[in-house]
Parts: structure tokens; C-alpha cells; sequence
């Protein structure tokens, strides 16, 4: 992009910025520009003017500040820049442009509360020694962790106090990010990072007993499962009073190109008719979505991410596809990491979702080996013609993906992926009666979402698929299946439909599902395959 071109971008984009924008941007291009130009500027055009003073950022693409834009959740604003997100996203992940260590101290600002940024102004009077002069004039985190840096107590080459603060406010979630850019960047870390912090002499790394002793106000983290106590329970307990609940996003997809190497995947209606049924009895906007492309499925996360959840207590996104390794198929066979459908829904870049729970739950294999059982003969249960568990086909028809996709569980707390089956493995569908995942998850939350957290009703489901015997192989072979739900919730979600409106008709919100299907309708005209069929084709 010639300079002429982006400058005149920079100008239009200038007037999108509020001043919550500004301010996070010039937290994250503090190492680019310097502190006293950054403090100076008081509009967008200011700091855009510092950065192109910088001989050695690459301006002339757009890149660095597409980078920016994307950690403020601002991804229109890179479709401004003419890139494409995705690849930011993508280069974020590998090489970023940005500090990683700034790209760090970014995230655990985003993820933090109001009182959690108070507690940690007491530790860095009380443990770390800043004056109380100093943190009079810190407003916001980013103004914390400027002074930590001042202080050479914070650096990307010393995390061990930005890890004791961690710890104090027993945030172990955020205390993984710090340890991950440690192993990611270990050519950064000073030697003295290879030892627990709490374990060092000196005042301002380490303190004489474990932060939270010190520090009684600290809020406890909830564990999953085990007794409440009624003092307790409203501090473990998610919030699930509004109706409605929140929008739940069905992504049905069936009818498979004929060029993507995949079948038809038959029962896969009877999926979406039930979770369609289950949802709405528990409060939520239900929107099913057809036959997505990759991008069409992209597109529509996208602008779920994108609408207001402040009204509302959570967001469910059921994918119903054909997978592999951690990644769905669109019916264009065109493969999509799960991480790359759940990462707009992080804290910083969905801010109305904040502390709220985010749910998926997927219905596609995990790779191609089946679990095995034992024989039927040994069973009770004799097939005598045609069932239903005869018809029961694994969704065998998944390519071994090598992908790094280990990390499926988003850096920010409040996620819960509920996966039909563990990883490598198949899981199986009936033809009649859709897949043996979906009917335990709806016929448990029918039956205990009054009475049980999602946690334990999950662990139901576990029970009670693992005990299907699947005969889905020759020789009246028998097959199982085991879910595998993966969360970083931090409380009990209970989701009481008992507490709806007694007539149980849910208000819909038609600019929100008229935003999402536009999104789709978008897409598709810009890249629908030639040869692709209708969407209420067949194969």
C-alpha cells in the first residue's frame, strides 16, 4: 500500500477513535514513539504521526497498527487498512510486530476488574515499595504497569513481580499467559526467571510470605465442584437472570459440496431440531444457521462477537460438522481451527461478554480412530433387523490435519468447549435419530438444568455416552464414544429455567439475527464457488 493511500485511510480512520481507543493505543505503541510524544497526543493523527517518525516500523503496509487495532477489537478498522484480519491474527501468533511482552501486559489489563486493578495498587504500596505519591496519579492499569516499568520492577526481560501479582490475586488463568510468553520467549527472560519468585532475596521481588496471606481482601477464585456455602455462593454462582439469556447460534452443516471429499451428513437435522428445542426452553434467542463455507462460519462469529451481550447472561455456539483435530469442516471442505471461531469472543475483543460464559459445544469427530468396545455377541442387546443403533454411522469421512492446535481453550477465562468426543477419535451419529452427543446434552439439560450446574450435567453426559454400545463397524463390531468438555469457567453456571416467564415465549432480537445473516449473505457474494449447490440443495 503506497503511503499516499494509507495516509489518507489514517485520516478516515481517525474520527472512528474514541478515547478508550486512544488510550489503549498508546499504552500498546509505547516501545515505537516514546512516552513524553504519547502523553503529548491528544488525537489519533498525533500518534499516527509518531509512529511514521519511526524509520524502523513498517508503516507502508499498515501492518503494525493492524496489530493494534485487532488487540482493541477493532477488526474493522483493519478492513480499513485493506488486510486481512485473519492473517494479522495469524502473524500476531508467529512473528508479531508489537512487543510481545506489551502484546502481554495488554491481555492481563483487558481481563482484570475494577477491583482487582485497585488490589494490585495496594501490593505495589505494600510489597513492591511505589510511593503512595506515585499511584495517586494511576488511573488505569496501563498506568500501573508504566510506573512497574519506571520502577524496573516489570520488563520483558523480569516477569517474576508481574507473577507474584498474579498469584496474589489467585488468578492462575492470567499466570498462564505470563508462563506461556515465558516458554515462547525464553531468549528474553533474565536467569533468575528459572526460579519461583517467591523464592529470591530482596524487597522488590519476592515477599517474606505468600502475597495473599498478606492480603486477607483478596477475592478466592471458585474451583469447580465441591460444597458452597450459602455465604459463598454468590461469588461462585454466574449471573443467569435476564431474558432473554442470550443468543444461541446453531451451525448446521449437512449438505456438503461435492468437490469437498465429504458425505451428506444424515441426521444431522434431528442435532439442530433438538438443541433448537432445548436452548429456547432455556431462555435463549435461537438462530440456525445452514450449510456455512469456512468463511461463511467465520463471518458469522464475527458478527456475534460483534453485537451488544450487555443485556444478556451468555452467548452458546453449537457447530454440528465434519472435523478433525481440534479444526471443523465448512461444506466446502475448507478446515477452520476451533480456536480461530472462539477467539472473537475474548475479553478484549467482545467486551460485553466480559465475566460472562461463553459455550461451545461441537459435534464432529476428532480424528479418524474409533474407540473400541467388545464384541456384540456379548451383549444382551441382539439386532434383529434394521434400528436405529444399526443406522449409527461414525463420521469416519476427516483428514488428519497438521495443525498446532493444541491451544483450543481461549487465553481469557469464562470459556466452556463440550467436544462429542476426546481428541483423535470419532464420534457417531444415527441416521434417524441424530448423534448419540447431542441427544445426552439435550435430554440432560432438559431433565437438571434446574437443579444441577453445567459441570455436573456435562459429567452426566460423559456417563451416559460412554456407556452407548455403538455397533458401527463390521462383524456387528461394537464402537464407543466418550465427550471431552474442556472450560475455563470460574463459577457455577446454573441455568434454572424455572425462573423464565411462565408463558416461555422468548423475545427475539431481530437486529442482531438480521446483522448475522447479512454477514453470511456478504460473504457469499463475494466468494461463492461456481460450482457450489444451492443452500437448500442436496449433496
Amino acid at each position: 500500500m503506497a503511503n499516499l493511500r494509507l495516509r489518507q485511510i489514517l485520516v478516515e480512520i481517525c474520527s472512528d477513535l474514541g478515547s478508550d481507543d486512544l488510550e489503549k493505543l498508546k499504552f500498546l505503541l509505547r516501545d515505537v514513539t516514546g512516552s513524553a510524544k504519547l502523553e503529548m497526543a491528544t488525537m489519533a493523527i498525533d500518534i499516527f504521526s509518531a509512529i511514521e517518525r519511526n524509520k524502523h516500523v513498517a508503516l507502508h503496509d499498515g501492518s503494525y497498527l493492524a496489530e493494534c487495532f485487532c488487540l482493541i477489537g477493532r477488526i474493522d478498522l483493519v478492513r480499513k487498512l485493506e488486510l486481512d484480519p485473519r492473517r494479522v491474527e495469524v502473524g500476531m501468533e508467529t512473528d508479531p510486530r508489537l512487543l510481545p511482552f506489551r502484546i502481554l501486559l495488554y491481555k492481563i489489563s483487558e481481563d482484570l476488574s475494577d477491583k482487582e486493578f485497585e488490589q494490585l495498587k495496594y501490593h505495589s504500596s505494600k510489597a513492591l515499595g511505589i510511593k503512595r505519591g506515585q499511584l495517586q496519579k494511576v488511573k488505569h492499569v496501563f498506568d500501573l504497569f508504566v510506573l512497574l516499568e519506571k520502577n524496573l520492577l516489570i520488563s520483558p526481560a523480569s516477569i517474576n513481580v508481574l507473577k507474584d501479582m498474579l498469584k496474589a490475586l489467585n488468578r492462575g488463568d492470567l499466570l498462564e499467559l505470563v508462563v506461556e510468553y515465558q516458554a515462547k520467549y525464553p531468549h528474553l527472560i533474565d536467569g533468575e526467571n528459572n526460579t519461583d519468585s517467591l523464592n529470591i532475596n530482596g524487597a522488590t521481588q519476592t515477599l517474606e510470605s505468600p502475597v495473599v496471606d498478606q492480603y486477607p481482601s483478596l477475592p478466592s477464585r471458585p474451583q469447580n465442584g465441591g460444597p458452597q456455602t450459602s455465604e459463598q455462593s454468590p461469588m461462585h454462582v454466574y449471573e443467569m437472570n435476564a431474558f432473554p439469556r442470550g443468543f444461541c447460534i446453531i451451525i448446521n452443516n449437512n449438505n456438503f459440496y461435492p468437490q469437498s471429499g465429504f458425505g451428506c451428513r444424515v441426521g444431522s437435522d434431528e442435532d439442530a431440531k433438538m438443541l433448537d428445542e432445548t436452548f429456547n426452553k432455556l431462555g435463549f434467542i435461537v438462530r440456525i444457521q445452514k450449510d456455512l463455507t469456512a468463511k461463511d462460519m467465520a463471518a458469522v462469529m464475527v458478527d456475534l462477537s460483534r453485537l451488544d451481550h450487555s443485556k444478556y447472561n451468555a452467548v452458546v455456539v453449537c457447530i454440528l460438522s465434519h472435523g478433525g483435530e481440534h479444526v471443523v469442516f465448512g461444506v466446502d471442505g475448507v478446515l477452520i481451527p476451533i480456536r480461530d471461531l472462539t477467539m472473537y469472543f475474548r475479553s478484549s475483543k467482545c467486551r460485553s461478554l466480559a465475566d460472562k460464559p461463553k459455550l461451545f459445544f461441537i459435534q464432529a469427530c476428532q480424528g479418524n480412530v474409533r474407540q473400541r468396545g467388545i464384541n456384540q455377541t456379548d451383549l444382551s442387546i441382539q439386532p434383529d433387523g434394521p434400528s436405529d443403533l444399526e443406522e449409527s454411522i461414525p463420521e469416519t469421512d476427516v483428514v488428519t490435519v497438521p495443525t498446532n492446535n493444541s491451544k483450543i481453550i481461549p487465553d481469557e477465562s469464562d470459556f466452556l468447549i463440550g467436544f462429542a468426543t476426546v481428541t483423535g477419535y470419532t464420534s457417531f451419529r444415527s441416521r434417524t435419530r441424530g448423534s448419540f452427543y447431542v441427544r445426552k446434552l439435550t435430554e440432560n439439560l432438559i431433565e437438571y438444568a434446574n437443579s444441577q450446574d453445567l459441570i455436573s450435567i456435562l459429567t452426566r453426559v460423559n456417563h451416559d455416552v460412554s456407556t452407548e454400545n455403538i455397533p458401527a463397524g463390521n462383524n456387528y463390531e461394537i464402537s464407543k464414544q466418550v465427550p471431552m468438555p474442556q472450560f475455563t469457567l470460574r463459577k457455577q453456571l446454573f441455568f434454572r429455567p424455572e425462573n423464565l416467564p411462565r408463558d416461555g415465549t422468548v423475545p427475539q432480537s431481530a437486529e442482531g439475527l438480521r446483522i448475522i445473516s447479512q454477514s453470511i449473505e456478504a460473504v457469499r457474494t463475494i466468494a461463492q464457488p461456481t460450482d457450489a449447490p444451492s443452500q437448500s440443495g442436496g449433496k
